[in-house]
This record gives C-alpha cells, structure tokens and sequence, in this order.
C-alpha cells in the first residue's frame, strides 16, 4: 500500500487520498505518513467509496479524480499522471465495447474479451451451468438503461423469439443492477467481472450463456492514433501493446 501512495504522490497529483473502512489501514497509512479517510463499510465498490470521499472533501464536477487500487504496487506513476491528463482534456482515449454507437467513427484496436453471463441470487431456481438467453425469457429481468450495449443485445434477442422480455426496471449501473438482483426483482444479464466484484457481498452467482453473442470484445478507441499527444500514445500502447494496429472495421454485434 505504501508502494501505491507513493507512486500516486510521484504523479504529481496535488492531494491523495487512502479511502478505507478498515481501521487497521488506516492506522498503517498514518504510519507512513498518508492522508487516510474511513468510509462506510457497505459499499460494493471503489467507484461507491471515491463517492463518498468526493463528498466529504467537497470535491466538484470540474475536479479530476483517478482511481487507484491498494493491491497495485507496480502501476508507474507516469500512467497515473498520463491518465490525469487524459481526463483533464475530456479525453482522447476510450474504451468501446463491441457494437457500441459511433464507433465507425473512430479508430479502434483490440484490447480484450468481455463475457456477458446471468446474473442471480444463490437461492435462485435456475440450476443450470449454462443457458440459452431464449430460455430465462421466462422469468423477471432487471436491466441496464436502454441505451447501452447490453440492454440493445438482449432486446434484439427477446425480439428474435416469441417472448418479451420481461424487464421489471431498468437502471443505470451495474452495481444497482446488482442489488435489486440481490433484492429479488429480477435476473440480470451483466458481464462476468463485474458479477465477480459483488457476487460475496451480495450473494450473487452467474450461470454462463450458450449464445455467440455473450461472448464480446472490447477495443480501445481513439480520433486519430498518429495526432494523439504523447502522453494519450502511450496510454494507448499500455493497453493494446506497442505499435497497435486499427482492426479492419468497426465490428458488428452477431
């Protein structure tokens, strides 16, 4: 931990922070001389805890906040600075998902594989280690807003068969996803990683679907490679390996 404050301090940010809700961390950061804050127990991800330190420190829209985890003692601090950066110009690097709008018109190259599994409680009746996407059609879904990736791919599925998709309420983050999956409203569709992060605390397991399309790649996407400022060139080397190449074209969800 103290490999990772030190490195964010060497990246030239002007306040860092340990957000925590262990006592003990925070006594071992004060050891080392780092700014500390306890924060709320319940929360389900880093994303919740920068949300809370946000507002207790009064940190505004305008402020740039980069994310950094405990358990990477290797991240060099000129990529957190690099990302920063990136961030205080609104950004010339993104990461897109396969079918995503607009991405025709940008440059994209491969960066990894995202698998899309269903989500839902331990307790759940499905049994299954695999499914078809077609057969949990009869059961009760929580969903991602309408306009995202996931939600359009399981629309267009649901619209292929002879049953609609039953969609109780539709959110905006996978972490509320999350919970009213726990809560009992519904399954959901959601990416593998993602259900791995609340599948403990909110006792959650997946089942892996069957279909082609569950299985997407990712890309990170840029305007134009050779005009990105250094810094965004090798962010982008960082993620899709030195000297990337574009893919031929923009692909298209199966």
């Amino acid at each position: 931990m103290q490999w990772v404050y030190e490195s964010a301090c060497a990246a030239g940010a002007p306040e860092v922070l340990i957000a925590t809700d262990d006592e003990r961390i925070l006594r071992a950061a004060s050891s080392f001389g780092a700014t500390a804050l306890l924060t709320s127990p319940r929360h389900v991800s880093g994303t919740d805890r920068i949300a809370e330190v946000a507002t207790q420190r009064g940190w505004g829209a305008e402020d740039i906040v980069v994310n950094v985890q405990g358990d990477e003692p290797l991240m060099p601090a000129a990529l957190i600075g690099q990302v920063a950066a990136l961030l205080a110009g609104q950004t010339d690097v993104g990461i897109v998902m396969e079918g995503a709008e607009g991405a025709d018109a940008i440059q994209l190259f491969d960066y990894r594989a995202d698998t899309l599994v269903c989500a839902l409680p331990l307790k759940h009746a499905l049994r299954a280690k695999a499914i078809a996407f077609n057969d949990l059609l009869d059961h009760d879904f929580v969903g991602l807003e309408s306009n995202t990736v996931i939600s359009r791919l399981c629309s267009h599925q649901a619209s292929l068969s002879d049953k609609p998709m039953r969609l109780r309420v539709q959110v905006k983050s996978f972490d509320v996803v999350a919970r009213l999956i726990q809560a009992g409203l519904g399954i959901g569709v959601l990416p593998e990683a993602a259900v791995n992060v609340y599948a403990k605390s909110m006792g959650l397991r997946f089942i892996r679907l069957t279909d082609p399309w569950a299985q997407r790649r990712m890309f990170v996407g840029v305007r134009d490679y050779k005009r990105l400022p250094a810094a965004a060139r090798q962010l982008v080397d960082h993620l899709a390996g030195p000297h990337p190449k574009p893919v031929a074209r923009p692909p298209q969800p199966a």
